[in-house]
């Protein structure tokens, strides 16, 4: 089903890219393998076509100044001499492949892009559709700080690119081979219904010895081979596509970027790689915006909150891996500049423990990288804590989550400060702004959500897992006294105020927000006066238009039971307003972190999870067709429903991990559980019941 859809999501341009390159997010036909990724350009006039080639690990580690940072690699060009008038391209989501095609009167000629899954292969297959072609390929660097050379052979193009400078904290050399067909030599002479195939591959030191790697990889490409490659990399795509769906067949736009929306994630997330930085592998210059970073007050968080729920787990495999390398130095900036024990972290990382937001000021001290701000080691302890939530994985949480979430949750215990009532934070920026003495707020609404999620994930970890450990005591003793959420009166009602102490509103983000999505500490079976402050901030604050809220603004309505009315009619106009074609959703900051919202928002409407109860059609207008296949709950359950006709149907859901498992209907019902081989094993009336479950089990809940 999901697979079908993917292929009715082409993206279709019918005019050349007018923001690639640029300093964020390329605004032309995308691809990528989970690691390399590919931004297609044109200039049909002048006959030429470039794309240009990304890698999540090429970055230049100098980290004295402000040029730390990812960074592009360079762009392969084919440029045809002859003009054309007219430009068409293709995005293939379903098998993640671009087409490329210019014609005129004198001809027409269209090139294929791939980048191959399980490889460092992108393919270009360039065929001369109508007329003769004479094409010449060049590579080109994007440069300005390393250093670059290009030698060029018969029929071979070599490429590479290095930081490798005094004070860097680790060399980066990028390395690139395209080989084209011999009888052509430097250029390739087609006539008319003729195709070739040029084939690059790039490397890094990250991986090895690059132009050894290349080498190989070049070798082992045999005509036998290639289709093998290319059938393997069809089945992948299958495979991803299948791991779940939805339909919404009222909400066409909104659909759409639920798929193109996880194909970007796809093509720039890969286990065993580095993590994307805030613009995937599409990185097509020198100085992205921002270093390219791992922005961790909320931007690096955000891409990959939509990949849980819709059962992608191994496409978050990379996000763990920065922040366990950076963890070294997290701790030391915590003994050296708070006296405290646990993880205090910039808000800016890269990979392998680089720091990208070097400045200091004239004092000598770097504390402006920190932003005044506490909470960015717990910020990202999010995603580890949903993963946890969504799959039971044991290995996963013990071995790789638990040790970080432990020392995230003692910083805390050392800089939390006792009152004799209460546990409060002091000096705790809840934005992006210290005052100039340095002081934060108090009690700021952020904090205080991530530290309730924070040890309650780990109490759950010690008891899903049997773990001891004898700071379990101090975790309750801090989640039973710690401040309540902020309140204060405006317009009239009662609201969550940004801090106890300091900042109380902003017009700007959705930090007054955050403490329920993504840190889920209310939703529906919340107290009905939280619930009610909760919405009557979500009213007050109006961020349906805020480009550092719409990752977590509209999720936070679904789970707060705000109308599907409302919140479809903004996220269409949202998408209307800032969807590219290419899939991303663009506001004039950030990047793949758009990439989450509609994948949380649609799923959250669907199928609700986070409070251990699953919640169907939580908030949807059952008037409205809709169905899912596969979502991901936590319990570790994949759910499937449909809704038609005002009704839901019958439930399929398959148990990973045999946990209990808790359904919640719209309405009361008559229903009847079955397991895999059709045995009913209860029945139930109400619009709530639980029913046992055992491992890998699938389950049906037919309505009588």
């Amino acid at each position: 089903m999901s697979f079908e859809k993917a292929k009715t999501y082409t993206a279709e341009f019918d005019c050349p890219p007018l923001r690639t390159p640029c300093n964020q997010v390329p605004d032309g036909p995308l691809c990528g393998n989970g690691d390399i990724g590919v931004a297609a350009a044109a200039v049909p006039e002048r006959g030429l076509v470039d794309f240009y080639l990304g890698k999540n690990d090429i970055w230049n580690s100098l980290s004295v100044g402000e040029t730390p940072g990812m960074r592009g690699y360079g762009f392969l060009r084919f440029l045809c001499r002859t003009g054309f008038a007219d430009f068409r391209a293709r995005q293939r989501i379903d098998t993640a492949e671009l087409e490329i095609t210019l014609s005129g009167p004198e001809g027409e000629w269209k090139t294929t892009c791939a980048v191959l899954r399980g490889t460092n292969l992108i393919l270009n297959e360039i065929t001369a559709v109508r007329g003769a072609l004479h094409i010449e390929p060049e590579l080109f660097h994007t440069h300005r700080d390393e250093t670059a050379s290009e030698i060029r052979k018969t029929a071979v193009i070599y490429g590479r690119k290095a930081y490798e400078a005094q004070g860097c904290d680790w060399p980066c050399e990028a390395v690139s081979i395209t080989v084209l067909p011999e009888r052509n030599g430097l250029c390739l002479d087609l006539e008319e219904g003729q195709s070739v195939t040029v084939a690059t591959v790039l490397h890094t030191s990250q991986e090895g010895d690059g132009r050894r790697l290349c080498e190989q990889e070049l070798e082992n490409l045999t005509e036998e081979k290639l289709p093998v490659l290319r059938k393997a990399h069809e089945a992948w795509w299958r495979d991803f596509w299948e791991e779940s769906s939805i339909s919404v067949p009222e909400e066409p736009l909104a659909e759409r970027y639920w798929y193109l929306s996880h194909y970007l994630m796809a093509c720039c997330c890969q286990s065993g790689k580095f993590a994307p930085g805030l613009f995937g592998n599409w990185v097509t210059t020198d100085f992205p915006a921002w270093c390219g970073d791992y922005h961790l007050n909320y931007n690096y968080e955000a891409p990959w909150w939509g990949l849980y729920s819709s059962n992608h787990i191994s496409a978050t495999e990379p996000y763990d891996r920065p922040l366990l390398e950076y963890m070294r130095k997290s701790e030391l900036a915590a003994r050296r500049k708070l006296g405290c024990g646990g993880l205090y972290t910039l808000v800016g990382i890269g990979p392998r423990g680089l720091r990208t937001a070097a400045l200091e000021t004239e004092d000598g001290k770097d504390d402006i990288n920190y932003w005044g701000q506490k909470s960015n080691a717990s910020y990202a302890a999010l995603n580890m804590l949903m993963r946890f939530y969504y799959t039971y994985d044991r290995d996963y949480t013990i071995e790789t989550a638990y040790p970080y979430l432990e020392r995230a949750a003692d910083f805390w215990l050392d800089y939390l400060e006792w009152d004799g009532e209460r546990y409060v934070i002091r000096n705790d920026c809840i934005h992006e702004s210290p005052s100039p003495d340095g002081s934060g707020d108090t009690n700021p609404i952020l904090s205080l959500g991530l530290i309730r999620a924070l040890f309650q994930g780990l109490i759950d970890i010690c008891d899903v897992f049997g773990l001891k450990s004898w700071k379990r005591e101090r975790w309750c003793h801090v989640l039973k006294y710690i401040s309540r959420f902020p309140e204060m009166e405006r317009n009239g009602r009662t609201v969550f105020r940004l801090s106890e102490k300091g900042m109380d509103w902003n017009n700007g983000n959705s930090l007054a927000i955050q403490h329920v999505f993504p840190a889920g500490c209310i939703g529906l079976g919340s107290p009905e006066p939280l619930l009610r402050t909760a919405l009557n901030t979500f009213e007050e604050m109006d961020r349906w238009d805020d480009y550092n809220a719409f990752a977590t603004y509209f999720p936070a309505g679904v789970r707060l039971g705000v109308s599907s009315g409302e919140i479809m009619r903004h996220l269409n106009e949202q998408l209307q307003g800032h969807g590219m074609t290419n899939g991303f959703i663009f506001y004039g900051g950030g990047g793949i972190e758009c990439c989450s919202t509609v994948p949380v928002t649609l799923n959250e409407m669907l199928m609700q999870s986070h409070e251990g109860v699953i919640r169907l059609f939580p908030v949807w207008n059952l008037k409205k067709e809709a169905a899912f296949r596969k979502l991901r709950a936590y319990g570790a359950f994949l759910v499937s429903a449909a809704a038609e006709s005002g009704a839901v149907g019958d439930v399929e859901i398959i148990s990973e991990k045999g946990r209990d498992c808790t359904v919640e209907f719209p309405e009361k019902v008559t229903a009847a559980v079955q397991n895999g081989t059709g045995k009913e094993i209860g029945r139930f009336e109400g619009a709530r019941f639980t029913f046992p479950t055992k491992a890998g089990e699938r389950y049906r809940i037919v309505l009588l």
